[in-house]
C-alpha cells in the first residue's frame, strides 16, 4: 500500500479552513496532531490503523479521521483520498 501524502484544501481565494483551525489549537494539541500526520505519512496507513491514529468512518465511503489525544483533549481531522497517495484533510 502506498504511503499517503496529506494536503489541505485551499479555496481559490486562499482560505484554508484546516490551517486556520489547526492554528487555534493549544500548542501541545497542534504538535501532537502534526506528529500523527507525519507518522502516518512515514509509516503508512496500515500501521496508522493499527496504532489507532487513523479510523475509517463506517457510515461514509472513503472518509477517514486522523486521531490524536493530549491529556483529555481529543482532536480529530477528517480526510479522504483524492488521487493515488494524495489525501485532502479537513478539520472536524
Amino acid at each position: 500500500m502506498e504511503k499517503p501524502e496529506f494536503e489541505t484544501y485551499k479555496r481559490p481565494n486562499g482560505h484554508d479552513e484546516f490551517d486556520e483551525w489547526l492554528q487555534q489549537l493549544p500548542i501541545k494539541d497542534r504538535a501532537k496532531l502534526l506528529q500523527v500526520i507525519t507518522d502516518t505519512q512515514d509509516q503508512g496507513l496500515l500501521v496508522a490503523q493499527r496504532m489507532t491514529w487513523v479510523k475509517k468512518i463506517a457510515s461514509a465511503k472513503n472518509v477517514y479521521e486522523l486521531r490524536s489525544k493530549v491529556s483529555s483533549n481529543i482532536q480529530r481531522a477528517l480526510y479522504f483520498h483524492v488521487k493515488g497517495p494524495n489525501v485532502a484533510v479537513k478539520f472536524n
